[in-house]
């Protein structure tokens, strides 16, 4: 199995410390240069990242909030192959290379339920107005293919591969990881603007999806189609349909203009749409034993 497949002569505190180092590298280095140009600036706003916005420009206050998950993905990377003998490869599957046309048919999949979301708002609702503009648009869109993959990257090695790994070795069990790797995956959101514009509750649709993404990794084997869902979603966010007060600010295709709420695209997310994708994985890729793979101890 994927969460067992850490190298046997590494031990759990080895695990540890190489996870409070990437802490470390993502939390403090990473953002010494977003801290550098509030100080420059001399922004004084309860909304740091509003002002500097205005400040700097976007693309540019996009880079430097992709740079702790840069070199957080670096030091993961590298830390991971010098310190734990442990490749790229092997922290994102178990199969003999990485599947990349797994990656591709769960963002494609997850892209157009988007879409079809998108559609239904920008034919039911004012809300959405079209905001295409040439060169930014490119920006953003190169910007989005390359810094956000990092990004996306960092997040499912550090949680579902790095994190899951552990949690399997000290619990002996994958569903335990799922849990726990969730949960912080959601916790780890909480600091995001949406919390603070919807409300506290926004948080369990975080964890949830982390349950959701955990689940897929423990299932299949590998990282790729949590890697193409996470990815999906984060780039639909920011080239496709942003707002104003969500955590990375664009120049995509269509803005947002309704009052931030937790609604019903959220709520069909849930209770609907992930459980259904998580059957027609479990089809196209012949997932066997779920019980087994969940609960047997590892």
């Amino acid at each position: 199995m994927f969460i067992n497949s850490f190298h046997k002569e590494v031990t759990t505190f080895r695990q540890s410390i190489f996870l409070m180092f990437t802490f470390l590298v993502f939390i403090t280095i990473g953002n010494i240069p977003l801290i550098y140009f509030v100080d420059y600036y001399g922004v004084q706003s309860n909304n740091p990242i509003s002002t500097l916005k205005e400040v700097i420009g976007l693309d540019y206050l996009f880079i430097m909030l992709m740079i702790p998950f840069i070199l957080g993905c670096v030091f993961i990377v590298l830390f991971s192959y010098l310190a734990v003998k442990e490749r790229f490869k092997e922290l994102v599957s178990l199969r003999p290379k990485i599947d990349f046309k797994r990656i591709i048919f769960s963002f494609f999949v997850w892209f157009l339920v988007l879409v079809l979301f998108t559609t239904v708002d920008f034919l039911t609702t004012k809300n959405i107005h079209f905001n295409f503009r040439l060169i930014p648009f490119i920006k953003t869109f190169f910007l989005a293919l390359t810094l956000l993959a990092i990004q996306v990257l960092f997040e499912e090695l550090l949680f579902r591969s790095i994190m899951f790994k552990l949690f399997g070795r000290i619990f002996k069990n994958g569903f335990v990881a799922v849990l726990l790797t969730g949960l912080l995956f959601g916790l780890m959101h909480g600091s995001n603007p949406e919390i603070t514009k919807i409300g506290s509750h926004v948080i369990w649709y975080y964890i949830i999806t982390g349950f959701f993404l955990g689940l897929i990794v423990l299932l299949d084997d590998g990282l790729e189609l949590s890697l193409g869902y996470h990815f999906s979603n984060n780039f639909f966010a920011a080239v496709v349909l942003t707002n104003d007060w969500q955590a990375f600010q664009t120049d995509a295709l269509f803005m947002d203009y309704s009052e931030p709420l937790f609604g019903w695209q959220n709520v069909l997310t849930l209770l609907i749409i992930q459980p259904l994708l998580l059957y027609v994985f479990s089809k196209k890729y012949k997932w066997m034993n779920w019980k087994e793979r969940l609960f047997k101890r590892i």
